[in-house]
């Protein structure tokens, strides 16, 4: 462990706190760093990153659903993210596929007319979006039947040459 000196967050360094019982030009001592302006952070610094314990699979996100890595309930969670030992060789884990949409995948990064799919999200998804409260994309027609949730990953993957986004 290492120890660094930084200005104190609870007085912005002044060593001196007013708050909502100090009135006009008064204050107390600040309790934080008891008058000094800064205070001790400890920290650990970072060499490498470590080997995490009884992982078995690793997901990018999980876009709002619970995950495992067995398939459950028609989800095919073997088929998307990637096993540990691969991405600590560095592989990109892989959407489920099953579960959520591109614009989910995406972080609903589709909405930018920068993003390489756009296209689709204004053809097919920006109708739901824009309809629904809170954005609840669940609701969208696409997103609760299989086929068609297939065919917006199809289309996905023709406009990003392969789903990486």
């Amino acid at each position: 462990m290492s120890t660094m000196r930084i200005v104190c967050s609870a007085c912005g360094g002044t060593g001196l706190y007013a708050g909502s019982s100090e009135w006009g030009d008064c204050a107390v001592v600040c309790t934080r760093c008891r008058g000094t302006g800064g205070v001790d952070l400890e920290y650990e610094e970072f060499k490498n990153r470590r080997p995490a314990q009884h992982i078995k699979r690793v997901f990018r996100q999980i876009a709002g659903a619970k995950h495992t890595h067995k398939d459950a309930e028609g989800i095919r969670f073997s088929k998307a993210g990637c096993t540990y030992a691969n991405w600590i060789t560095g592989t990109e884990p892989l959407p489920v596929r099953d579960l959520y949409c591109p614009y989910r995948w995406t972080g609903q990064m589709m909405k930018l007319e920068s993003h390489e799919a756009h296209e689709q999200y204004e053809q097919m998804c920006s109708d739901h979006i824009n309809a629904l409260l809170g954005e609840k994309i669940e609701r969208c027609p696409r997103h609760q039947d299989p086929e068609k949730l297939a065919a917006c990953w199809r289309r996905f993957d023709e406009l990003t040459k392969g789903g990486k986004s």
